[in-house]
């Protein structure tokens, strides 16, 4: 049975790891399938549009993932598994926010892949196949 978390609420990743262990005992699943984005080209973005993106596409499953980390160190085994888009590979004109927070989850995916490997949990990237055109 999946839980589901809302990540734009502080203390979900805490409460959605409480919920996994009081249920189950254990937690061996992380789905991140979260993602805001917002249309404009970088002159016409401000701080805040740029934040807005960020802390879901990044900071939030950043915190999920840590959670879910630390329960399966215990455990040594489990899996992460971060959605993330072919915008984490390519440039899009209107959305620079989008792109740079999909190559900064790539990066995170691939550090939290070498530091938990050797307690036997896996980290792993799932890009949707697409056909939308790159630039």
């Amino acid at each position: 049975m999946p839980f589901v978390a809302d990540i734009s609420k502080d203390g979900s990743s805490e409460k959605a790891a409480a919920l996994a262990i009081e249920n189950f005992g254990k937690l061996d699943l992380l789905v991140n399938n979260a993602a805001r984005i917002v249309y404009k080209p970088v002159v016409g973005m401000t701080r805040g549009d740029w934040d807005y993106v960020m802390e879901t596409n990044v900071t939030r499953l950043f915190l999920h993932s840590r959670e879910a980390a630390n329960l399966r160190i215990k455990q040594k085994s489990g899996a992460i598994v971060n959605i993330a888009s072919y915008a984490s590979y390519f440039a899009f004109p209107t959305i620079a926010a989008d792109t740079s927070s999909k190559r900064a989850l790539a990066q995170l995916t691939r550090t939290m892949a070498l530091e938990l490997a050797e307690h036997g949990i896996r980290v792993t990237r799932s890009v949707p196949v697409t056909s939308s055109p790159a630039y």
